[in-house]
Parts: structure tokens; sequence; C-alpha cells
């Protein structure tokens, strides 16, 4: 798989998420109406590994999940437990 995927320098994502959060008010295609706030509150907090996490869900490893750009949509999307 390392063929189909190309590492992007850090500056041209950093330019892809500005330019599309000002033009759209989102980050890749997730609209900020959609970023997970966590709550205090949450009814889904739990402590793992001695850590307090918003949300115990979030991706698995894989090749995919180690894109930058799949990293931060799901943070976005309220993952707070990345396995990588």
């Amino acid at each position: 798989m390392s063929e189909s995927m190309n590492v992007q320098p850090f500056q041209v994502l950093f330019d892809w998420i500005l330019k599309e959060f000002e033009e759209n008010q989102s980050i890749f295609g997730i609209h900020r109406s959609l970023f997970y706030t966590p709550r205090a509150d949450s009814p889904y907090s739990s402590t793992i590994f001695g850590q307090r996490l918003a949300t115990p869900i979030g991706p698995a490893a894989g090749p995919h999940t180690q894109l930058t750009q799949n990293i931060i949509a799901a943070w976005l999307s309220g993952a707070r437990f990345i396995e990588l």
C-alpha cells in the first residue's frame, strides 16, 4: 500500500486546513457545526491509563488511520482514544 499513500508536507496540510476553514467553515469536509465539543458532564467520559477521556471511542490502528488527515478528522468527530 505504500505506493498509494504519499506523505504530504506539514505546510501543505496546514494551508489546506486554513483555506478550507476560511472558505467553507470546515476541515477535511467536516463542517464546523459538526465538530465535537466535549462537556464536563458528558455521560461518555471515562478514565483509561489514569487519564480522563471525553469519549472512549476512536479509530483502531491501520494504515489508513495513520494519515494526518484521518487523525484530525477522527479528533474533530469526537475520537479521543486513537490507536496508532
